[in-house]
């Protein structure tokens, strides 16, 4: 109990730290208006709590927030707009420069799939709401484990041979949440060292030691700036896992990566160069060994 009391300090600790280097640094003048952050001041307003299987049982997610106003601050209500989301606070006043803590409770018995959570936070200070976010992967259970995860890997059961990544941008890394089964007879975790992964991709384990006859999921990290390629790309290596004995499994990944370029204000619409295609469509006619082309110019 000590030792968790200790860190419970040591985060406020940090937490009032970061606000008030945060807080100092925003503090402009313009125009002789002074600019200052007030009421209530969030770690995060958004949290990842990454893959949720129903059969490991709810999540958590902890939001604390700092009453930055010189008056007590309390909060009047919480809407969620899931009810697999459930919120637990206080109702309690919050003194002037002292934290506060919001609990959210997700149910993974809800819908698969990809989730992002609202939740509107209505304070004394902001009637109006907070807004808070709570996103993840609800990784559903089917009802035939051995049906479903059909492609065979070293004993681990997978639904795809290929991951399909989808669409990258070169400005952040992509998520990717694999999920398989473990067939073998003995738990599985993931080798320390892995000799054939990539350095744009990341894989971590949850959990980190996978028993007999239950699931996992694969948490891939794909970096396109590391990468540094466009286009359609593909991706295979292998893993290398640790159970009685030492045993690989080849992962085929699959993405296409565009490059990213910053939201172009209004006013520079005319000042960027255009490409214009002199025919928007072309007859082919009869399909034979016609040759055919087009032109275009870089304005």
């Amino acid at each position: 109990m000590v030792i968790l009391s200790l860190f419970v300090i040591m985060k406020y600790t940090v937490f009032l730290l970061i606000v008030s280097v945060f807080l100092f640094s925003s503090i402009v003048e313009v125009n002789s208006q002074e600019l200052e952050q007030e009421g209530l001041v969030w770690e995060n307003n958004l949290i990842n709590i990454g893959a949720v299987m129903p059969e490991q049982g709810e999540r958590i997610a902890d939001f604390y927030y700092l009453n930055q106003t010189d008056s007590n601050a309390y909060i009047n209500e919480v809407i969620t707009d899931c009810g697999c989301a459930v919120v637990a606070y206080s109702q309690d006043s919050l003194a002037p420069s002292k934290i506060g803590h919001l609990q959210i409770t997700f149910d993974p018995e809800s819908r698969g799939g990809t989730f992002s959570k609202m939740i509107v936070v209505k304070s004394n200070v902001k009637p109006l709401g907070d807004s808070l976010f709570l996103e993840g992967v609800n990784v559903h259970f089917p009802s035939d484990p051995e049906s479903h995860y059909k492609i065979k890997k070293g004993g681990l059961g997978f639904v795809f041979d290929q991951n399909n990544l989808g669409t990258l941008y070169t400005n952040k890394p992509k998520f990717k949440v694999v999920d398989f089964y473990n067939f073998n007879d003995f738990p599985v975790q993931l080798n320390l060292k892995q000799d054939s992964v990539p350095d744009h991709v990341k894989v971590r384990m949850v959990p980190p030691v996978v028993e007999s006859n239950t699931r996992g999921v694969l948490e891939i990290e794909y970096d396109p700036i590391i990468k540094n390629d466009l286009g359609f790309v593909r991706d295979s290596f292998t893993l290398s896992f640790l159970s009685g004995e030492h045993f690989e499994i080849p992962i085929n990944l699959l993405a296409t990566i565009h490059e990213y370029f910053d939201p172009l204000p209004v006013s520079q619409v005319d000042e960027v160069p255009k490409l214009l295609i002199a025919e928007m469509e072309i007859n082919l006619g009869k399909i034979g060994s016609k040759k055919c082309g087009f032109t275009n110019t870089n304005t």
